[in-house]
């Protein structure tokens, strides 16, 4: 029996706005409207022998970007994010690993990035403009981590 068209080519379909979230120790904190900076690069060293006339390249150590976490402010009492932050401000070390998850339409997992040894670098508020009328209640938080991986 043949096999139908539809079998042999899925079709792919992009993800949609809002379907990622972010955990952070297993708890799913919040959906953000933006996250970036997955992001890593590997140094290259110089190696040369003595018999080699140009020096050759080898891989050295991975380093991470900052993860940016954006999204509508959420109050400070219902923040795990922002308690979190304020922990760290306050000199309090307190690093957590979490996940970034990526969801399809249905809201079921499609990708899952894992990081770890995170903790808040940055965190901005939002803009007040009363000649505004579009006023901006983003708040952003930045994260460093270790390392991530693809999971």
């Amino acid at each position: 029996m043949a096999a139908r068209a539809d079998q042999e080519n899925p079709r792919y379909d992009a993800i949609g706005n809002f379907n990622f979230l972010v955990e952070i120790d297993g708890v799913e904190q919040a959906r953000f409207q933006e996250v970036g900076g997955l992001s890593a690069s590997i140094e290259a060293i110089d190696f040369s022998s003595g018999a080699d006339p140009y020096p050759r390249k080898i891989p050295g150590r991975a380093k991470y970007a900052n993860i940016t976490l954006k999204r509508g402010i959420i109050p400070r009492e219902f923040s795990g994010l922002w308690k979190w932050c304020e922990n760290v401000m306050k000199g309090r070390p307190d690093r957590r690993s979490g996940s970034i998850v990526v969801l399809d339409d249905a809201g079921g997992e499609r990708l899952r990035f894992n990081f770890y040894f995170a903790f808040p670098v940055k965190w901005a508020g939002f803009m007040l403009n009363s000649t505004n009328t579009g006023a901006q209640h983003i708040e952003e938080l930045e994260l460093t981590a270790e390392y991530f991986e693809r999971a």
